[in-house]
Parts: C-alpha cells; sequence; structure tokens
C-alpha cells in the first residue's frame, strides 16, 4: 500500500500534524489542485467536506469518509444512527415541552449547537428549573461516577484514558477541561460494556476509526455514549497506538 495522505478538518490539527510526520505524508486541504495519481490511501482527520479532488476517483481507500465525519459532528445526526443501532445514548428531543417536562423529575442538557466541540455550547438545567433558551437538541441527563474516552480504530479498542478531576471543586455534570478535568491512563480499568459500546458506537456511524466519550454508571453497570470525535487531540502513547492501527490496517 503507497504512503497515506492526511486530509485534516483544519491544516492547523497539531494531531494531524504529527501523524503525517509520523508517516512522512503531506496533508491536504480541500480546496486547490491535489492530484493522486498512485492512488494513496486518504486518512480523513475530522473533515466533513467532500472536496472535488476527492470525487474524481474510484475505488479510493479513505479511513472515514467525509460523509460519515459529517454525521459523527452533527449530534442529532448521531443519536439518530445510535437509535436504529441500539447503541446506548442519552434519551434526547427536539421538542421544548417534552423537555420542560422532563424538569420534574431530572436534570436537562441543553445543547445550543448540534456541533460543538469540547462542551461548546452545553448548559445544565436542574429539577425545578425553568428552561432559558429554546435550542436544537434537549437530552436527559445521565447519572455517572465514571467518563471514559475510548479510541476504536477497525472494529477494536486500541487505547483508552478515564476522565478525572484535578481539584475538588471540579464540576461533576459537565466534565471538560474548563471545568476541572483531564484525561489520564494510570490505575485505569476499561469495563467490558464501555469497550463494546464504543466499538458499535463507531460502526453506527460507519466511521474506520474514532474517539467515543462514554459514561458509565456503575451501581447498574449501564454505559453511556455522549458522542464520537473523528478528529480527536492526541499525543504520546495514543500516537503509538495510531500509527500502529494505521499500518495495521493499510498492510492488512
Amino acid at each position: 500500500m503507497s504512503r497515506p495522505v492526511f486530509y485534516p478538518y483544519k491544516m492547523k490539527s497539531g494531531s494531524a500534524k504529527v501523524l503525517a510526520q509520523e508517516f512522512d505524508a503531506e496533508r491536504v486541504n480541500p480546496d486547490g489542485e491535489f492530484r493522486n495519481n498512485f492512488k494513496r490511501p486518504i486518512i480523513n482527520w475530522g473533515n466533513s467536506q467532500v472536496p472535488q479532488w476527492m470525487k474524481r476517483w474510484n475505488n479510493q481507500v479513505i479511513l472515514n469518509h467525509p460523509t460519515a465525519v459529517a454525521l459523527a459532528t452533527n449530534k442529532l445526526l448521531t443519536f439518530e444512527k445510535f437509535k436504529v443501532a441500539s447503541v446506548k445514548h442519552p434519551e434526547w428531543t427536539t421538542d421544548r415541552l417534552e423537555a420542560e417536562h422532563w424538569l420534574q423529575d431530572t436534570p436537562v442538557v441543553i445543547r445550543k449547537t448540534l456541533t460543538g466541540r469540547g462542551g461548546q455550547g452545553i448548559e445544565l438545567a436542574l429539577v425545578g428549573e425553568p428552561l432559558p433558551i429554546l435550542a436544537p437538541l434537549y437530552t436527559k441527563y445521565f447519572k455517572k461516577r465514571d467518563e471514559f474516552r475510548v479510541h476504536v480504530f477497525n472494529g477494536k479498542v486500541i487505547d483508552f484514558v478515564q476522565k478525572k478531576r484535578t481539584s475538588p471543586d471540579a464540576n461533576n455534570q459537565i466534565r471538560n477541561h474548563g471545568n476541572g478535568w483531564v484525561f489520564a491512563r494510570e490505575d485505569v480499568v476499561l469495563p467490558p460494556c464501555i469497550a463494546e459500546e464504543s466499538i458499535k458506537a463507531v460502526a453506527a456511524l460507519n466511521l474506520t476509526f474514532g474517539a467515543v466519550d462514554v459514561g458509565y454508571n456503575v451501581k447498574y453497570d449501564e454505559p453511556c455514549v455522549f458522542e464520537v470525535n473523528s478528529a480527536p487531540g492526541i499525543e504520546g502513547t495514543t500516537i503509538t497506538k495510531y500509527c500502529q492501527a494505521i499500518k495495521e490496517y493499510l498492510h492488512a
């Protein structure tokens, strides 16, 4: 198999840049006149746009086709696919009245945007509170003790980390870096049900690879998939894992 080409969602993506360097490969953008005369495999790192140069090829090897990435980057489309594939995910609605009814018994996560990254556009309404805004998507809050990011490649888990708080005051409901949470790998054990749902989630979106964010209710041994990242930030061990997985895939 020929040397791959990387197609990042933005040319400044640090993860795509590092991976391309590992393969001595170039990165290409959606514009321009890129010519793939040797039919080199394309590794799409989170770009949902189908470029003109991709449309001209037949039988091209593409890891994460842009149409699949477009599903993964839209939370509503993602949940619709999860429902069809029986992937365990939050109960959701686009109906504000239904979400207001939920608030009688459970907190509701308000998603102000369907394509936000890293917790962007997320707001939490607690029981008894009014819904502050009209939003395109509402989900029932999933009660969890743990939250994992599971990297899946070609139907296998290749790496995983767990979100750990950086201070006792970290926000327990919305777990992102800005709220005092970081990914850790020391002393982390991945429950089998988390691995299973992560693999199902990536397959449901027709992705070759993805980083799956999953909540885990320990009491009921219950997973809940929140999203699949098609351009995750990776470093250290995870970069090595992706390089190995890409090489195995391309030389199979």
